[in-house]
């Protein structure tokens, strides 16, 4: 595909099939595998990442007519790849001979025209906030994200009073606040493309740490969405690579444990 799919995104697919005049058997059914790295095997072929479409009565026949084929897809993220075909763990019984009276390999190929994936448009979410109080301008100051106003492709913005239980990737009711603050700065900046880095300290096992810091930016990136915000946006995690503090004191490892959003596009 030309980009990859957005996480909580529902996509819908179509295509259209037609089993080849040669063939003597006809599939049961037919599915739709996303896949971030392409297919590899029936390994590759987890049913939360397939379209499956399955024929009711005599297999995708149809007289050798077109047969629509159709569904939704929750994306995952990142999903690159799109393959069609039949991943059923037992091919055979999914191949229904179209003449019980011969024997022989059963063999069915079909043609595939029509691809098209469009990405359905989600009910739009927004932020309402309720001032209570005399002290509207400072409340309205401290709701903004601190960051330039020029901000520039390549530009990283490290985000404050961002905190994870130790060893955890679930945020903290406390980094709520900030997290808010970026919602709302990108609602309002709906062209602006970021991409958010998980960073930790180096205290542990390296490979952990770099597992650690994708987990938490990839919360960081959820919570996101689920506070509507449209932009397209990416993660990413460093593990320990790129310190900002020295790793040697307690105050420079809890530096090293941040989150940033970078500029990818503005």
């Amino acid at each position: 595909m030309a980009e990859s799919l957005h996480r909580g995104s529902t996509y819908e697919f179509e295509a259209y099939i037609r089993l080849a005049f040669w063939s003597n058997a006809v599939l049961k059914s037919f599915g739709v595998l996303f896949t971030k790295a392409g297919y590899t095997g029936q390994g590759s072929a987890v049913k939360v990442n397939m379209v499956d479409t399955i024929a009711k009565k005599n297999g995708f026949y149809n007289n050798f007519r077109w047969i629509r084929i159709h569904g939704y897809y929750k994306a995952d993220g990142g999903e690159k790849y799109i393959t069609i075909g039949n991943f059923s763990p037992q091919i055979k019984k999914d191949l229904q001979r179209m003449n019980i009276l011969k024997s022989g390999f059963k063999e069915a190929y079909y043609f595939v025209d029509e691809v098209s994936l469009y990405r359905r448009k989600e009910p739009e979410e927004y932020i309402e906030t309720i001032i209570v109080g005399p002290d509207k301008k400072k409340f309205e100051e401290d709701s903004v994200l601190n960051v330039k106003a020029d901000l520039k492709v390549g530009d990283k913005v490290a985000l404050q009073n961002i905190t994870f239980n130790p060893g955890s990737y679930f945020i903290t009711p406390e980094s709520h606040i900030e997290l808010n603050k970026l919602a709302l700065y990108l609602i309002k900046n709906r062209s602006i493309t970021i991409q958010i880095n998980g960073h930790s300290d180096n205290s542990g096992m390296k490979h952990k740490n770099q597992k650690m810091s994708e987990y938490r930016a990839r919360e960081v990136f959820e919570y996101l969405i689920r506070k509507g915000v449209q932009n397209k946006m990416l993660f990413k995690g460093y593990g320990s690579s790129n310190p900002v503090a020295s790793n040697e004191t307690d105050d420079g490892k809890a530096k090293n444990r941040r989150v940033e959003f970078e500029i990818i596009k503005n």
